[in-house]
């Protein structure tokens, strides 16, 4: 007993001594300790996720891929999309996440171009004048500051059938869409889409996209290709159609067949019978590691009286040489009054090659030729070179020179005499681009 009191004695007297000693130390204790109580009452205080859920977060994730939807048109959007997600509870099984991603494109753009129109008329019967030639000729120099900015959302719900998606794009450009507000550019659609996973492989959608019939190896659809001439789609009507769509997809294998529609006004047109120009489009494609391939194919009703039917098959394949450069090539064939500009039938090629010259350094050529058997052609090649330090910052400089010829024939009355109208033209684009993403 003795000893234990003179252990406690001790303890105590040791306490006693170093009070003195530890008093500072007790003192910032104490000042941490009230400010962690504060803190506590500041996230008591602030609100909860939503009722039912548990957990609520907002990160930077990877854009989501809409199934069964082109890509194409999300090329200066970048890999990377701000992400919002609610996860469920046992009471609610659904889950959602909604992206949001977007970006600014300025640039400064040369362009020059050259039409030269030359009307031939034949001689006609005697007392007449005599055969006469025409030639006149239209130039365009211009330096311009071209801008386009565009936002993106996305959102998709897992639902009791399946997942359920809605894409949204809008998209404002200088002097494309209409002004207001002392000269800004009004807000239209960049395209939207909705989508229904009715399987893991097998998707219904439907809204405005670009037509299933156009290549997705085709020049225009491979390259940045910012403000350069690529000579537009191989295939497919060159607007994007409304549209209802019925995708599969397993593996490298996808197949879809759709429903388009690029007129949906059954007036549309000066004359009694018009018609929508309505149709269906279909796409075969492979996605391997270094190569594939897509065939396409097309028909449209006409779109009014006095014109034919559009049709189109089309096929591109890709080829990856090696860690350095890829290759992509496309051919098509067909009669498309809006892609030739005169009804007629046609037959196009085109070529695309990348390369990968660092981490930040992309270079691209390509080119397309189109033979159109009115009779006419043309051709542009063109190319860029794009610098990305981050992926939030894009510099580059392209060029692309093109020219084009149009022959139509057609009869003058009173006296009647045939002429031959033959329009040739040239041109060429150089330009500086930056594009700002979030």
């Amino acid at each position: 007993m003795n000893a234990v009191k003179i252990a406690l004695l001790g303890t105590a007297a040791l306490a006693a001594v170093s009070v003195s000693a530890r008093a500072d130390d007790l003192s910032d204790l104490k000042a941490q300790i009230e400010g962690l109580n504060a803190r506590i009452s500041q996230l008591e205080s602030s609100p909860s996720v939503p009722a039912g859920y548990q957990l609520l977060s907002v990160s930077q994730a990877d854009a989501i891929i809409v199934p069964g939807l082109n890509t194409e048109k999300d090329k200066f959007y970048g890999p990377k999309a701000h992400n919002i997600g609610v996860m469920p509870t046992a009471d609610v099984p659904a889950s959602t996440n909604i992206q949001w991603s977007g970006f600014v494109r300025a640039g400064v753009l040369y362009r020059n171009k050259r039409v030269t129109t030359t009307v031939a008329t034949a001689a006609g019967p005697a007392n007449v004048p005599p055969a006469t030639t025409v030639v006149t000729t239209a130039r365009d120099k211009s330096v311009d500051i071209t801008t386009r900015a565009g936002l993106k959302v996305v959102g998709t719900t897992d639902t009791a059938v399946g997942e359920v998606g809605v894409r949204i794009a809008l998209l404002a450009e200088k002097g494309t869409h209409g002004k207001f507000n002392r000269g800004n550019p009004s807000v239209a659609t960049d395209g939207y889409w909705g989508w229904w996973k009715i399987t893991p492989e097998l998707t219904l959608g439907g809204g405005v996209d670009g037509s299933l019939a156009a290549s997705s190896n085709a020049f225009d659809n491979r390259c940045i290709c910012a403000y350069i001439q690529t000579g537009g789609n191989i295939g497919g009507h060159s607007d994007d159609p409304s549209q209802i769509r019925l995708s599969y997809s397993s593996g490298p294998i996808s197949f879809a067949v759709g429903v388009e529609d690029e007129d949906n006004n059954v007036l549309h047109g000066s004359g009694p019978g018009t018609k929508s120009a309505l149709g269906a489009a279909a796409e075969l494609k492979y996605s391997g590691d270094s190569f594939g391939f897509d065939l396409n194919a097309g028909y449209w009703d006409s779109s009014g009286p006095g014109t034919d039917e559009d049709w189109t098959v089309n096929a591109g394949a890709s080829l990856a040489l090696g860690d350095m450069a890829n290759l992509g090539v496309a051919f098509g064939v067909g009669e498309d009054g809006h892609l030739a500009g005169n009804s007629d039938r046609y037959s196009s090629a085109s070529i695309y090659l990348g390369f990968t010259l660092s981490d930040s350094l992309l270079a691209e050529l390509g080119g397309k030729y189109t033979d159109l058997k009115g009779p006419g052609y043309g051709y542009v090649i063109g190319g860029g070179l794009y610098y990305t330090p981050v992926s939030q910052l894009t510099l580059g400089v392209e060029a692309s020179y093109g020219r084009a010829k149009a022959v139509a024939n057609s009869v003058v009355l009173a006296p009647v005499r045939a002429r031959v109208t033959t329009v040739k033209s040239r041109e060429t684009r150089v330009d500086a681009i930056a594009v700002w993403r979030f």
